[in-house]
């Protein structure tokens, strides 16, 4: 395990937090995880998703995304990896799984963030085991 350690990434997919947070299984390169089966051990629970929603609401962990514009009738990329607001993350509009973050103004959706990540480090401390989970 220590060897893994060494090699974390600098951040990790929202899917890759929420393993954190469900069973402590710690982050790898994108690349190297997308090429993996998913750990059919893990069971990914509301409880699970909503500690890592409040963490992200309140901004005690902070994302990243590409965000994506929708122009009809297409998307168009807004802004390359930019930061993601707090007031971004409601529970219907995350797709935990691949990353992504819906986005809308006045109730209509606007755009997404997709490629979403959070900072390795900050996630792995903050949803520490002795943190009394």
């Amino acid at each position: 395990m220590t060897g893994a350690i060494a090699t974390l990434p600098q951040r990790c997919s929202l899917y890759q937090a929420l393993l954190w947070v469900v069973d402590q299984i710690p982050p790898i390169e994108d690349l190297i995880f997308d090429s993996l089966p998913p750990p059919s051990w893990v069971v990914i629970e509301d409880k699970h998703k909503r500690e890592l929603l409040v963490a992200l609401k309140l901004g005690t962990l902070r994302a990243q995304g590409d965000l994506w514009e929708l122009r009809m009738p297409r998307f168009r990329l807004e802004s390359e990896c930019t930061d993601i607001s707090p007031q971004y993350w409601e529970w219907d509009r995350v797709d935990w799984k691949d990353s992504l973050l819906g986005v809308y103004r006045d109730g209509k959706r606007y755009g997404e963030f997709t490629e979403v990540t959070v900072p390795e480090w900050t996630c792995l401390r903050h949803f520490h085991p002795k943190h009394g989970r």
